[in-house]
């Protein structure tokens, strides 16, 4: 028979290895960052260089990717998967005498070792090109402008009690992941040329529409609800011709 002595020391035994076997909690995302700026300057033409990077130390995959627009006009994007620490980087050429914004939003997703994700994060960064120094952004703004109008009136919309963002800045947007996540595959699904998503919310509906003028000038809504989760989730996508951008 065991003594108590020796019942109590067997049962530490199994407590620790049982701790031992146990998996490894999520060390969870510790560097989530986006970066746009400036670079070199010539005659004719400048640079402007992005990057963005995803690190951690738990979970064995992470994964970082990146949007990046112009006046609202997406010019670039990328992704890339691994461990520990992954970063993406480019730099473009623009001409100097166009002036406007460089933005860029960054996710950055950790996996574990099933391929199930356990954090996400965002980020955002902007810079403005404007060799005048004029504070003016009127080709942005005229764009999104023209763009939302021209949606809104396509698809009788009455966004009038809805919360509204670009898809960009996501970042600083307040929605749940669920919703970002759909808003980030907005995004990642672009081509070249494709005018940034809109995004309207109304937490009290639980409705939210994501607006898109792609290159050829076609405006797709994406319609989005709450399922019995609570989780957002795509209803519907409808195309309809619309005005070709110049």
């Amino acid at each position: 028979m065991f003594s108590k002595n020796k019942m109590t020391a067997s049962l530490l035994s199994s407590v620790l290895l049982i701790g031992l076997l146990a998996p490894v909690a999520s060390a969870k995302i510790t560097t989530a960052r986006a970066t746009i700026d400036i670079g070199s300057i010539g005659s004719s033409k400048y640079y402007v260089d992005w990057d963005a990077k995803t690190a951690n130390s738990g979970q064995p995959r992470i994964q970082v990717s990146a949007n990046v627009y112009f006046n609202s006009v997406k010019k670039d994007s990328d992704d890339k998967y691994g461990a520990g620490s992954v970063t993406i980087s480019n730099s473009l050429s623009a001409s100097n005498s166009v002036r406007g914004k460089w933005e860029i939003n960054s996710t950055h997703r950790e996996y574990d070792g099933s391929g199930k994700r356990t954090d996400i994060d965002t980020d955002y960064d902007s810079v403005q090109w404007d060799p005048a120094a004029a504070r003016s952004l009127s080709s942005k703004d005229s764009i999104e402008n023209d763009v939302l109008t021209e949606m809104k009136d396509s698809f009788s919309f009455d966004l009038d009690n809805f919360a509204f963002f670009r898809a960009v800045e996501v970042s600083s947007s307040h929605v749940s992941d669920s919703l970002k996540d759909i808003v980030v595959t907005a995004m990642d699904n672009q081509r070249e040329g494709d005018i940034m998503p809109f995004v309207f919310v109304d937490e009290s509906s639980e409705e939210a529409y994501i607006l898109e003028k792609k290159a050829d000038g076609t405006n797709q809504v994406t319609f989005i609800g709450v399922d019995e989760d609570g989780s957002w989730e795509v209803h519907e996508k409808v195309e309809k011709e619309g005005k070709s951008l110049k």
